[in-house]
């Protein structure tokens, strides 16, 4: 059988590829892959960091597009990726996400004809004016086999007209790399010392969590943060000022005002179980004759 050539363009996705390497690996029998790297992010101690530490997987090729705009870097994705599929002899092309890797790769595979395998397909914002919601029309609207994490996204495909066939919901590979590292995690009472907030480790141990919201869009008003929070349950904003917020935060801890009493019992989504890579090989071993063609 031909492999499949697993592009990756950025850390996160070198993260979340790991866990689907070593599914094709585990599978019996296993499933032949190439990693292929565009060479974005490429600033050597950080990759120290990912690939020795973190135990990833070796690349097979590396396009070393190196940094650029949207347009310069998906062009050179394009014109280098072309003859490192033909020298790994690829059966079909998997890609991961939104990023600008992901959708040059997508196109490459598209115009040669090659089974294009898509995971975390299916987000929608319904908002044009971002580049990575754009890039997932595209790529969703060219994929053969299309991965899900959650429920919501099928019927986001099926309105732009992707027939059912083609869709799997699989979970999120991003927990399959999360739950294996939980020991590596920094405490997060270290996180809140360092940021002078040495207080809040009793909060932590009675079952309080750190979050992290690092898009724009989530936190540039404070409707929408507030939102957020009490998606995850943390039920009220305190600040949107660092400082302000840490002397917010010791008034009402002073005042007892953060024990209200009511909170919510944390849950996983919907196959959000550590094992959407399993389910992503075996699909595409089922499917072998089009995405492992001999």
């Amino acid at each position: 059988m031909k492999p499949i050539a697993c592009i990756v363009g950025t850390r996160p996705n070198d993260m979340k590829m790991a866990p689907i390497q070593a599914a094709f690996d585990a599978h019996d029998p296993s499933i032949p892959h190439r990693r292929v790297h565009t060479g974005q992010h490429d600033d050597t101690a950080m990759e120290r960091v990912f690939f020795e530490a973190l135990g990833l997987p070796t690349r097979h090729a590396n396009l070393a597009v190196g940094a650029g705009t949207h347009a310069v870097r998906t062009a050179r994705i394009m014109e280098r990726l072309g003859p490192v599929l033909d020298a790994v002899d690829a059966a079909s092309v998997l890609v991961l996400g939104d990023v600008n890797a992901t959708v040059a790769a997508a196109i490459v595979a598209a115009n040669r004809n090659l089974p294009l395998i898509h995971v975390e397909t299916g987000l929608r914002r319904r908002e044009r004016s971002m580049p990575a919601e754009v890039n997932r029309i595209l790529i969703d609207a060219v994929s053969d086999l299309l991965f899900t994490t959650e429920r919501g996204a099928a019927a986001n495909l099926a309105r732009e007209g992707v027939s059912a066939d083609r869709i799997v919901f699989a979970g999120n590979v991003t927990i399959d790399a999360l739950d294996p590292n939980r020991d590596r995690f920094v405490k997060a009472q270290a996180t809140l010392a360092a940021g002078d907030c040495p207080d809040a480790a009793g909060q932590i141990e009675r079952g309080h969590a750190v979050a992290t919201l690092h898009r724009p869009s989530n936190i540039e008003g404070a409707d929408s943060l507030r939102r957020l929070l009490e998606a995850l349950g943390t039920n009220r904003l305190i600040g949107t000022d660092p400082a302000a917020s840490v002397d917010r935060y010791r008034a009402l801890k002073a005042e007892g005002a953060l024990s209200t009493g009511a909170s919510r019992t944390g849950r996983r989504p919907g196959l959000w179980d550590g094992r959407a890579a399993n389910r992503i090989a075996s699909e595409i071993w089922a499917r072998r004759s089009r995405f492992l063609a001999p």
